[in-house]
């Protein structure tokens, strides 16, 4: 794979994701989280609301 070439992907598909629709932040937020923790879907997909630790980030 090119040097770049994933950002270039990454871009796209944010890109499309643009919009102030609650589904347009919800799939902008769930890539994000994706490319910037190096999550899984399983491990992104069964959090739950208490697993968030909004005072330490």
């Amino acid at each position: 794979m090119a040097p770049g070439s994933r950002d270039d992907d990454t871009k796209k598909i944010l890109d499309a994701c643009k919009g102030e629709s609650f589904v347009n932040l919800r799939d902008e937020a769930l890539i994000r989280l994706y490319c910037n923790t190096g999550a899984r879907l399983s491990e992104v997909g069964n959090l739950l609301l208490t697993d968030l630790d909004l005072n330490t980030e």
